[in-house]
């Protein structure tokens, strides 16, 4: 599985509409490239134990970046159907 997550996000969320809104992914490769080297440190510090959590760091950091991009009337919509 690894750490591929770039480009492979990108067109993932370009193709996506979940609920009639887009996905859109805002993250940059600066700031995953800032992700890794806090987590190597990390782990080095650790001696490694941290490790066992970068897969599930990753997958946080790839949700947080990731959004449902949707039109005002859509979005207005949708809180009208929820009251």
């Amino acid at each position: 599985m690894g750490f591929r997550t770039g480009t492979y996000t990108v067109k993932y969320a370009k193709h996506t509409v979940i609920d009639g809104g887009q996905l859109t992914f805002d993250g940059t490769g600066m700031q995953l490239f800032g992700n890794y080297i806090k987590w190597f440190l990390l782990t080095i510090i650790t001696l490694g134990i941290y490790g066992f959590w970068l897969n599930i760091k990753m997958k946080a950091w790839v949700v947080s970046h990731t959004h449902i991009e949707m039109d005002d009337y859509d979005a207005e919509d949708a809180a009208g159907n929820l009251s």
